[in-house]
């Protein structure tokens, strides 16, 4: 029925919920029967007919109670109903009538025929792969007016579909059925059916609804298993949808035993059926619109063998600047060579160089070797995957046909990535070089004049007059002429030497600032400092970071403080995260623009000096900034931009002269390309973009993490790599912005350990809102959570092995102290010359210094804490002993003079106890009085 809502001069949402309010006093009424309602059409339903006609009076009546009329003409009693476009028969659904564009001239009416077709895409049953045809007439010209015309197969196509319509049905559902999901495989392309099978029934199978996936999917290669778990978790979300709960069986066209492997080694797979209580079998019924799926022959045993396969050793390689694709391998003693042809990138030509190898040992297993990780990377995933036509045609022609040639297998073949030019002994280090060779151009000898290669390389690398005359051993004044008739060089003036600080000539007129990292300030350790040049005064600030937005914040109190605009000079290090703009200039303030009483401060921003950046200044970014060794492109623009590479503003002239700062040629001549000022971070994103071709090439590289810090920074790698590829120009430019997706999350979650496999499968956040940086909180909290009782323990068992530690050390102490006195004051006498052992062993006085066993002792008798001193010098050690002989003199003993006489030999040998106070007071006392007058008598 239909109800006027006439006079409601409100939101649609508004009469939605006006019209759910009428209605909800008939719904605890009558809890059985379905009331559904859509703005101003109510369908009604009911188990019974009698239950229904008591039903009707009540609706209308509580209709009639909130001022809503129901036209007579419109309460359908009988069959058909119709109701949002469809018409419910007695057992079937049937779709109304559809006015398709009956010519299609331009873009516009290509999409609109499009978007018909697609939203009936659930009742008619035809696949994704039948209407590829209709979606290429999208693509091309991006006008809306641009051309078009239907091929002879898109016009099949609209034929099919025409049928469809006409003959599409879906049923009405039977309670007492359960509710079954049949998965089908149709040319690879999965589809599902949510459906009901009963036998009793004419046609066994009541089809309720179909399921597809999109028209391509996100990834170059994709697994087939991973386009099933695609479709499982889709056709889920639509029986929670049609009936509140999950479907009781899914069937798959697949043997128990793949599924099984597949299942073992999928993250996706495994999720999609997390919490599915229902039954899962592998053999789908016999029924004409299932028997398309078993028509498709395939097999999910991978054909890539993990361990090398008994066969020939094959050897690819590809150069980008010949050409060439090379394959080789040895063949008895003899090495046979395959040689072919193909324009473009070097990824491009290694491609063509495995096709090439797949193609010739096609009916034998075999091994193939290759340096370049993208082609072994491809070459693996491709035995079970189904193929995404990108937009590079020579690319997909060489996917294609590396897909197919996997595809015709019947024998294992074996994938192996190795270093070039890495000069290892052995078989597959010297094939890996022949391939090399054969691929690279031949040595060109050098041009015999030396100053037009000096121009040439001056051209690309921008070196100064000094780095040329080097170089190339050139004389100074043709080294100067070279660069002065550069055009991007000849502007820019030679660096000023070495010298100090400007000073101001009057109060507030010239400032220097700089950052002061104090670690005991915690997160506001970054103190920025800033100082008058001429009166000395200082503002300082302590903030979170030194990032340009820190630095603003710090002048503005400094200037707000002072009430000063003037100028401000920078440190090296922060004068190259100041060029916010291409213009430089100096503000210069006279007397008439100072703030007083006649002329009053007005609210300015302070402008900043900014100025070209020096050759050194150039090359401390380029030391900073270098692609280091062993370090992925991802790890690499991840660690610039945490290290301010978007507040790094630079012009052309300014990038070509730092220098080189990636391994890569082609994203070296990126950074410098474009004239206009730009920052760093920008440069360096269209650079990798324009170097490599889709998200794969770059995901190859990253390598699998165990540590959650390392979860955290593969996360946020993931991050740089959507910001690479984003055509988007709101797009976020910080990894900590980018909104997480799913396809980031799994990728992810394959390259974590399994201890993180359960906790990243139960973490709930929202796709497409959840920016990286609350993930990255929350990985942080549950890394916490988990290892911090650990930690204290670890921390209680090393505090009670330093006690343990410490007690020993001292009872040890004790010991030796101990038996060095008895070993010093119960040495028997040995009649030795004193000249000759004066001349061997000079003593302490003569040497110079005190033992630091002596001085360790007397620490320690005066109740030293002896661990404090432990690692000193030996002179902290003296120093404290003569500070604690000023505090605390001592007496020299009277019976020294009344000692008894004792051999000359005897004398040599003994000290006395307080020697340790004689030496460092300067007495001659260290040994005994009769040593000391023979000493003295010898000299």
């Amino acid at each position: 029925m239909e109800i006027f809502t006439s006079g409601m001069r409100n939101s649609p949402v508004l009469c939605q919920w006006y019209v759910a309010r009428a209605l909800s006093g008939v719904r605890k009424q009558f809890p059985d029967a379905h009331v559904y309602h859509y703005m101003d059409d109510i369908l009604v339903a009911a188990p019974t007919q009698d239950e229904l006609l008591r039903l009707q009076p009540q609706l209308l009546d509580a209709l009639h109670s909130h001022g809503l009329q129901v036209a007579p003409e419109k309460v359908q009693q009988q069959p058909p109903w119709k109701y949002l476009g469809v018409k419910i028969l007695e057992r079937t659904i049937r779709h109304q009538a559809v006015q398709f564009v009956q010519s299609v001239k331009t873009l516009n009416d290509a999409q609109k025929l499009v978007g018909i077709i697609t939203r009936l895409c659930p009742y008619l049953g035809l696949t994704i792969a039948q209407l590829s045809p209709l979606f290429e007439l999208l693509k091309g010209d991006t006008d809306l007016k641009s051309p078009r015309e239907l091929t002879p197969e898109a016009r099949k196509v609209l034929e099919e579909v025409q049928q469809a319509v006409s003959a599409c049905q879906v049923y009405r559902i039977e309670p007492s059925i359960d509710v079954t999901v049949f998965i089908t495989t149709p040319d690879l392309h999965p589809a599902g059916i949510i459906g009901q099978w009963n036998d009793d029934w004419t046609d066994p199978l009541h089809v309720l609804e179909w399921v597809f996936l999109s028209h391509q999917p996100h990834k170059t290669a994709t697994a087939l298993f991973e386009l099933i778990a695609h479709l499982i978790i889709k056709c889920q979300q639509c029986c929670l949808q049609l009936m509140g709960a999950d479907p009781s069986k899914i069937i798959l066209p697949v043997q128990r035993e793949e599924f099984d492997l597949s299942c073992a080694n999928n993250v996706l797979l495994q999720s999609a059926l997390e919490g599915f209580s229902g039954q899962i079998t592998y053999h789908l019924p016999s029924h004409k619109l299932l028997q398309v799926a078993k028509n498709t022959q395939f097999s999910l045993w991978p054909k890539s063998s993990q361990e090398p396969v008994q066969g020939p050793t094959v050897f690819t390689d590809g150069s980008g600047k010949t050409g060439k694709a090379i394959v080789t391998w040895q063949d008895g003693s003899e090495w046979q060579v395959l040689e072919s042809h193909e324009d473009g990138s070097a990824q491009l030509v290694e491609l063509k160089a495995a096709v090439m190898a797949f193609e010739t040992f096609s009916q034998e297993p075999f091994n193939l070797i290759t340096d370049s990780a993208y082609v072994a990377d491809i070459a693996q995933r491709l035995s079970c995957s189904v193929l995404k036509e990108v937009s590079n045609p020579a690319l997909f022609h060489l996917l294609k046909a590396l897909w197919c040639a996997i595809q015709a297998r019947v024998h294992p073949y074996y994938v192996l990535h190795v270093r070039s030019h890495t000069n290892l002994p052995g078989f597959v280090a010297e094939g890996n070089a022949r391939a090399d060779k054969l691929a690279n151009p031949a040595w060109v000898a050098p041009q015999p004049d030396v100053l037009t290669q000096a121009k040439v390389s001056h051209g690309f690398f921008h070196q100064n007059a000094h780095t040329l005359q080097k170089q190339f051993q050139l004389m100074a004044t043709e080294a100067r002429e070279i660069v002065e008739s550069c055009d991007d060089c000849h502007a820019l003036g030679a660096p000023l030497p070495a010298g100090v600080n400007p000073r101001g000539l009057k109060a507030l007129e010239l400032w220097q600032t700089d950052v002061t990292r104090v670690a005991e300030f915690g997160w506001l350790k970054y103190v920025h400092v800033t100082v008058d040049m001429f009166s000395s005064a200082m503002w300082v600030s302590a903030h979170t970071g030194e990032k340009a937005c820190d630095v603003i914040a710090h002048w503005r109190q400094a200037f707000e403080r002072q009430s000063c605009s003037w100028g401000c000079f920078c440190s090296g290090t922060w004068l190259h995260m100041k060029k916010k703009s291409k213009s430089k200039s100096v503000c210069i303030v006279t007397d008439e623009d100072v703030a007083g009483p006649l002329h009053p401060a007005e609210e300015t921003e302070p402008e900043i000096i900014t100025r070209s950046l020096s050759l050194g200044e150039l090359c401390d970014l380029q030391r900073e900034f270098t692609h280091q060794t062993n370090e992925s492109i991802l790890t690499w623009l991840l660690r610039i931009w945490d290290a301010a590479a978007n507040d790094t503003i630079l012009d052309g002239s300014e990038a070509r002269q730092m220098g080189s700062l990636s391994r890569d040629v082609v994203i070296n001549q990126g950074i410098g390309r474009t004239q206009q000022t730009l920052s760093l971070w920008r440069r360096l994103l269209t650079s990798v973009r324009d170097r490599y071709l889709c998200k794969e090439d770059l995901q190859v590289h990253q390598g699998k993490w165990s540590t959650m810090e390392q979860g955290i920074r593969c996360l946020r790698e993931l991050a740089v790599l959507e910001i690479i590829f984003s055509e988007d120009e709101r797009f976020p430019k910080s990894p900590d912005d980018v909104r997480c997706t799913s396809q980031m999350w799994l990728r992810f979650a394959q390259l974590g350990p399994e201890m993180y496999s359960r906790y990243l499968a139960m973490l709930q956040w929202r796709e497409g809102e959840d920016r990286v940086s609350v993930l990255v909180n929350k990985l942080r909290i549950y890394e916490d959570t988990v290892t911090a009782p650990f930690r204290t323990h670890v921390s209680s068992v090393e505090t009670r092995l330093a006690e343990q530690v410490w007690s020993l050390i001292e009872e040890g102490h004790q010991k030796l102290k101990k038996e060095l006195k008895e070993e010093i004051y119960h040495i028997s006498p040995e009649p030795t010359r004193v000249s000759a052992i004066r001349s061997r062993y000079p003593p302490a006085r003569e040497r110079g210094y005190t033992p630091r066993s002596n001085l360790w002792s007397f620490l320690r008798e005066h109740g030293e804490d002896m661990r404090k001193w432990d690692g000193k010098p030996t002179s902290s050690l003296a120093a404290q002993v003569r500070e604690l002989k000023r505090e605390t003199p001592t007496t020299k003993s009277s019976s020294r003079a009344n000692a008894a006489p004792v051999s000359q030999a005897q004398n040599s040998r003994q000290y006395r106890k307080d020697d340790m106070s004689d030496l460092l007071e300067g007495t001659s006392g260290t040994y005994l009085q009769e040593e000391s007058n023979v000493y003295h008598d010898q000299e």
